[in-house]
């Protein structure tokens, strides 16, 4: 029996999803895992990056031809050297299926002993999934991995036996000490509050919609605290905006600048829209704010009411919470002692619930 394992992942360390989901865990699993990697970093990186008509057009097209043409080669070379276990991370073939993969992808995941597929968002309610490959997936993955209980409601009924769930995290934090995190912001927090925004840019929307309350907050505690605000938008994409009572830093997101950023900023941020989609989202940003030890303020929605533990590690904001953005910010910004006791919390909670050796345990047990 071949002891063989693949993953296919949409692509290399500047796929967020694809590293923290996937790939930053194989150099520690014993058995060696081929990282299949379905487009480059550099057609990944610029199809993320395309604003204008014309740049989606030839980016899009050379990214999902690029995918096509791969997913053609790697499945041939399964055919020809059979794997035990193929990890799929989100989708084979996304948006679209060339006929003769279709064929190919039937026979290779039909045949391969075990099948692990994984995802972290609703990739069915963003079409980001074909039907086909949907139908196949839910049909054949042995286990099926999701990131929270209302993703897992969401598949039928017939498979909720065989999906598990296993939130996205952070390996990076490891190596950083709490105590140490939060004695360096010290040094910071009497003069300016540093937010963070880490995402990619299908959220600049959602980080938009808070930009009045960011004013707000960025006046207040001018005002009251003479600090300066300022926000880092970590994002493949920056936020065109110029702030008036706070400063936007744009930074391109990589998997080291994110690290940056995450040791530098005082306040974690995650706001969201109240759709279906959203509401089955993973909340990974939220879990990377914890492990760096930042209290984190966001959208009462989904997971994020899990995950964050309202006046404790941080602040939900919603219709059932009595703070605002603006007014969550401004607590985190007017006493170290209480910010400090928040950022103590956040990191024990994902120390104890969300940590990447507590996941690092599950996919080998799922690997065996």
């Amino acid at each position: 029996m071949s002891t063989k394992m693949v993953a296919y992942t949409r692509s290399g360390k500047t796929s967020p999803s694809s590293n923290f989901r996937i790939l930053q865990y194989l150099p520690y699993i014993k058995t060696k895992i081929s990282a299949r990697k379905l487009s480059s970093d550099y057609l990944y990186q610029h199809h993320g990056k395309a604003s204008t008509i014309f740049q989606k057009m030839y980016w899009y097209s050379l990214y999902y031809l690029q995918i096509q043409f791969r997913l053609t080669f790697y499945l041939l070379m399964d055919i020809i050297n059979p794997p035990r276990c193929i990890i799929i991370q989100r989708a084979l073939s996304p948006k679209f299926v060339f006929p003769w993969n279709k064929a190919l992808m039937i026979f290779v995941i039909k045949r391969t002993k075990t099948i692990i597929w994984d995802f972290d968002d609703d990739i069915s309610c963003s079409k980001e999934i074909t039907s086909f490959e949907n139908k196949l997936l839910e049909s054949n993955a042995d286990t099926i991995v999701v990131t929270g209980s209302i993703l897992k409601k969401r598949l039928p009924k017939n498979i909720q036996s065989r999906v598990k769930i296993l939130p996205t995290t952070d390996g990076q934090m490891v190596r950083n000490d709490s105590i140490t995190l939060i004695n360096q912001r010290k040094n910071s927090y009497n003069k300016a509050i540093e937010l963070l925004w880490l995402a990619t840019a299908t959220s600049l929307p959602f980080l938009e919609k808070i930009i009045d309350e960011l004013e707000k907050a960025g006046e207040i505690i001018l005002a009251k605290y003479q600090k300066k605000l300022t926000l880092h938008v970590v994002c493949n994409k920056p936020l065109n905006y110029i702030g008036k009572n706070f400063f936007i830093d744009n930074v391109e997101w990589s998997e080291q600048s994110a690290h940056q950023m995450m040791i530098q900023s005082h306040i974690g941020l995650m706001p969201l829209l109240d759709t279906d989609f959203c509401r089955a989202k993973g909340g990974f940003k939220l879990l990377q704010y914890k492990a760096a030890a930042l209290p984190s303020v966001a959208s009462a929605i989904g997971i994020n009411t899990m995950y964050v533990n309202d006046g404790i590690d941080g602040f939900l904001i919603g219709k059932n919470y009595p703070n605002s953005w603006s007014s969550a910010i401004v607590h985190l910004a007017d006493n170290w002692t209480r910010y400090s006791i928040m950022s103590e919390n956040a990191r024990d909670n994902w120390d104890n619930n969300y940590s990447f050796n507590n996941n690092l345990e599950q996919w080998k047990l799922m690997l065996q």
